[in-house]
């Protein structure tokens, strides 16, 4: 991602001259960026720390251990369709982050089926992270630089398993410490909830010019646009889109039936579903019963650079 942002620089993509958007805030871009993507941290870290409690549960537990997550967050995606344009997704975040830290509460008791409830209502706030935070980070970016900001998301997940994997090749053999090895979400959850409250504290501008919060709206632009001029600008050009999207709504019949949109959501959802073959989320459940306690760390490795490609 840095890469990608350095290169765009040298070959002018960023040029205040060249660009279409000739001043933003590239530096509060980038933090505003990583700040909404702790939440995909989040998710990343809970779902690889599964493989920590496997030498702790019985094999008729196994399964539940493994599916608990994923039930819970689509029950959590589920429960975004009924809030994504009422709640806002700054306030739905700093919901998902209290929840989340709620759900941690049962796993500090030594028991299955504590932990399996306590891993399904946790689901619920990565099925909301997954849906907010890339929601959250196209409607923030600047279009010059959405494409490397948006890969914060996958970046940030990757980054979270590498560091519950490494930590479970850590602690495998201490029973005390892997039942609180789900502590670190709870660190960020609440650094993520202050800085979202103190540092960045508005919706995205998409969001307010779609609930008709036109000085709002300009307010969250402030330190995005330091120049009035490119603000105006940014903010013209977000009431259009606004209006040209009153006058073509997308459907679920349209992705499913239109030849200018079902192929391409074709194509995503094919995707999805070939990621999930591949077989890297076994490797991360399973991971400490495939390899040698001396060649795990290497394997978390290998796992981490698997995922990033």
């Amino acid at each position: 991602t840095w890469g990608l942002l350095e290169q765009m620089k040298t070959d002018g993509v960023l040029d205040p001259e060249k660009t279409r958007h000739k001043r933003f805030n590239f530096r509060y871009a980038v933090i505003y960026g990583m700040t909404l993507a702790l939440g995909s941290f989040q998710s990343g870290y809970s779902m690889a720390v599964a493989g920590n409690y496997d030498s702790q549960f019985k094999d008729q537990y196994k399964p539940f251990l493994e599916s608990s997550i994923p039930v819970g967050a689509l029950c959590g995606t589920i429960l975004t369709l009924f809030f994504v344009d009422t709640l806002g997704r700054r306030r739905f975040l700093i919901v998902g982050n209290i929840w989340l830290c709620v759900t941690l509460i049962p796993h500090l008791f030594p028991y299955e089926e504590s932990i399996l409830i306590g891993r399904c209502f946790q689901g619920i706030a990565i099925g909301i992270y997954s849906v907010f935070v890339p929601l959250f980070l196209k409607e923030m970016a600047p279009c010059e630089i959405r494409g490397a900001i948006c890969t914060f998301h996958q970046l940030f997940i990757t980054v979270g398993n590498a560091l519950s994997l490494l930590l479970g090749a850590t602690i495998e053999n201490n029973d005390y410490l892997i039942r609180y090895s789900q502590l670190p979400p709870l660190v960020f959850a609440v650094v993520q909830n202050a800085l979202l409250w103190f540092a960045f504290p508005y919706e995205s501008p998409k969001y307010l010019i779609q609930r008709d919060s036109v000085s709002k709206c300009e307010e969250a632009l402030v330190k995005l646009y330091p120049d009035q001029y490119e603000r105006s600008k940014e903010l013209l050009e977000l009431k259009q889109a606004k209006e040209s999207e009153l006058d073509r709504k997308i459907t679920l019949r349209d992705l499913f039936c239109s030849s200018f949109y079902s192929s391409a959501f074709r194509r995503a959802c094919l995707l999805i579903i070939l990621q999930q073959f591949t077989g890297i989320n076994v490797v991360l459940l399973s991971l400490i019963h495939i390899s040698e306690p001396t060649r795990r760390y290497a394997i978390s490795y290998a796992v981490f650079c698997l995922k990033k490609k």
